[in-house]
C-alpha cells in the first residue's frame, strides 16, 4: 500500500515543476517579451527627442563655459609674441617695399616716405590698422594667433564656442587699441597685464567681447 502511494505522489525533482512556479513563469516570460518589444520604440523615441538633444546641448556648453580662462605667463607670453609681431612685420615690410621700389611704382614718393616714416603718429596708427585685421582674422578664421598657437591657447565665447567675425573683429580693436597713439593706449597695457595674472585670466578685450582664452583642444589624430 504504501509503494503504491508513493508511486502516484508527486515527487520534487528536477524535472517537476508546481502549477503555480509553471503560471508565474508564464506571467514572467510574458513580461520580458513585452518589455523587449517596448524597448526599441523607446529607444527611438528618446534618439530623436528635440527636448533631449537641446538639454545636452546646453550641458556640453555649460561645461565649456565653466572652464576658467588662462592667465598667467603662458598668456603674458602669447600676448608678446604678437605684440611684437604686428610692428616688426609692418616695419620690415614698409623697408622692404621702399627699398624694392614698389611704393615708388604705386605713387609714394621720396617725400611721401619720408613724411611716413619720420612720423610717430602715422607709424603708430598704420600699426594700429594692421594689427586690428591681424587679431581679427586670426581669431575668426582659426580661433587663435600666432602667439596664442605658439602657446597652445585659443580663443572661445563665453558659451565655449568660436568666436563669430563681427565679436572677432570687435575683440580685435580692443586688442590694437595698444599701438594708438593715445592717451588709453598705456592705460589699456597696463590694466590687461593685471587682468590677464589676476582675473581669471580676461583681458580688456576679452571683457569686451564676452570671450576667454582657454587652453587648446588636442589635435586628432
Amino acid at each position: 500500500m504504501l509503494t503504491v502511494v508513493s508511486a502516484v505522489t508527486p515527487r520534487r525533482s528536477k524535472r517537476y515543476t508546481p502549477p503555480a512556479s509553471r503560471a508565474g513563469a508564464r506571467r514572467g516570460r510574458r513580461l520580458g517579451d513585452s518589455a523587449r518589444r517596448r524597448a526599441p520604440a523607446a529607444d527611438r523615441a528618446a534618439a530623436t527627442d528635440p527636448a533631449r538633444d537641446r538639454a545636452a546641448a546646453g550641458r556640453r556648453r555649460g561645461r565649456a563655459s565653466a572652464s576658467p580662462g588662462v592667465g598667467g605667463g603662458r598668456r603674458l607670453a602669447a600676448a608678446a609674441i604678437d605684440a611684437l609681431l604686428v610692428p616688426a612685420v609692418v616695419l620690415g615690410a614698409a623697408e622692404l617695399a621702399w627699398s624694392s621700389g614698389a611704393l615708388r611704382l604705386a605713387g609714394v614718393g621720396a617725400a611721401g616716405w619720408e613724411t611716413w616714416s619720420r612720423s610717430y603718429v602715422l607709424v603708430a596708427w598704420t600699426v594700429t590698422a594692421v594689427a586690428a585685421a591681424y587679431h581679427g582674422v586670426c581669431t575668426a578664421a582659426r580661433h587663435r594667433t600666432p602667439g596664442k598657437a605658439l602657446a597652445g591657447l585659443a580663443v572661445v565665447t563665453d558659451d565655449g564656442r568660436g568666436p563669430r567675425p563681427a565679436v572677432a573683429l570687435w575683440r580685435a580693436a580692443w586688442s590694437a587699441v595698444i599701438y594708438a597713439p593715445v592717451v588709453l593706449a598705456p592705460v589699456v597695457v597696463v590694466v590687461t597685464g593685471w587682468l590677464s595674472l589676476t582675473g581669471a585670466g580676461r583681458s580688456i578685450a576679452d571683457r569686451a567681447a564676452g570671450t576667454r582664452v582657454v587652453q587648446a583642444p588636442a589635435a586628432g589624430p
